[in-house]
This record gives C-alpha cells, sequence and structure tokens, in this order.
C-alpha cells in the first residue's frame, strides 16, 4: 500500500488519540526526577551501547529507568537483548499502518507517569512518536521538529544528523540546568 496513505491513516488515528490525553504536566531536571522513560531507534550497536551507557548513567543516580527500542526489523538483532530495563518493538509489533500493537509493555510503558520521558529518535519515527504522544509522563523531550508542539514539552533543536552520543550529552546538559532551584 502506498507509504502517503499509510501515513496519512496513522496520523488520523494518532492526533484522534492524542486529543483524549490527560495528563499532570511538570518541568523536571535530572536531579529532581524519579522515573526516566527513554524511547529511541535500535538501528545499530552503536546507537544501542550509547543508551546502555544513558541508562547506567541514570541508574547512578539513583533513578527508576525504563527504555523502549525500536529496532526497525523483522527480527530483533543480535545486540538488542531483553533486560529488566529494556523492552524492544520490531516491525512484528506494528499494524500495517506503524501504529503499535496494543499489548502490555506499551500499556503500561504508556500508562507510567514518568517523571521524565526522553525521545532519542531522530527521524520521524512513528511508532516511538506514538507512544511518546500517548504517554501520561510529566515531562516529555524530543528534538524539535515544527509538527511535535503537541507531543513534546521541551524539544532541543539540533543539527540534523547529530551523532547520538553528541544528542545525548546536550539533552543532559539542559536537563541538568532545567528548572534549577
Amino acid at each position: 500500500m502506498n507509504t502517503g496513505i499509510k501515513k496519512h491513516i496513522a496520523n488520523y488515528f494518532f492526533q484522534k488519540e492524542l486529543s483524549k490525553l490527560k495528563r499532570i504536566k511538570d518541568v523536571c531536571n535530572i536531579d529532581k526526577a524519579k522515573s526516566i522513560a527513554i524511547l529511541y531507534n535500535a538501528i545499530d550497536e552503536h546507537t544501542q551501547e550509547s543508551v546502555n551507557k544513558l541508562v547506567r548513567f541514570f541508574q547512578e543516580k539513583q533513578k527508576m529507568v525504563k527504555a523502549i527500542g525500536f529496532a526497525p526489523y523483522k527480527n530483533l538483532p543480535h545486540y538488542c537483548f531483553q533486560r529488566l530495563s529494556f523492552d524492544y518493538l520490531t516491525k512484528r509489533d506494528l499494524y500495517w499502518y506503524n501504529k503499535p500493537k496494543i499489548n502490555k509493555k506499551i500499556t503500561d510503558f504508556i500508562d507510567e507517569e514518568f517523571d521524565i520521558l526522553i525521545d532519542l529518535s531522530q527521524n520521524d519515527c512513528f511508532p516511538l512518536k506514538y507512544i511518546a504522544g500517548l504517554s501520561k509522563a510529566k515531562f516529555k523531550v524530543g528534538q524539535f521538529k515544527d509538527n511535535h508542539y503537541n507531543i513534546y514539552d521541551f524539544m532541543l533543536n539540533v543539527e540534523k544528523d547529530i551523532e547520538i552520543d553528541t544528542y545525548i550529552k546536550e539533552l543532559i546538559k539542559y536537563l541538568s540546568i532545567l528548572n534549577k532551584e
């Protein structure tokens, strides 16, 4: 089926669900956060290792961390393995129009009122955008895009093809100084 039609159908249902979302918004920095959610595109080993380091960084600061990686393949790649803090989605976990199939891990993630949700995806990855948009997280952070104002509370305007490690450093920098007392 035409990719444009799939995208249109997915966005239609997403906007409809997004309009019903009720959540408590609260600007939170890393020091004050107790729970942090991370969404990312598990596209390669380097990205996976960068996210592993970020999760360890937050855990060392005594934060409860939950990460969901989207591997855009039919099967989970060898570098993605289930751990307590990580869950994964593959193309098999999506409907034909790219909406994630609702299951317990997705429902639990969306319903959890994380203090901060960080979306590390740098391209317009619909499955991650869907989860971020419907999440009940109190403070949602993602990369700046004109059509993401209704999804994120704070958007970081960075170069289009920024290296994932540089992007994470910038996010940490801003989330550390944001809303300091």
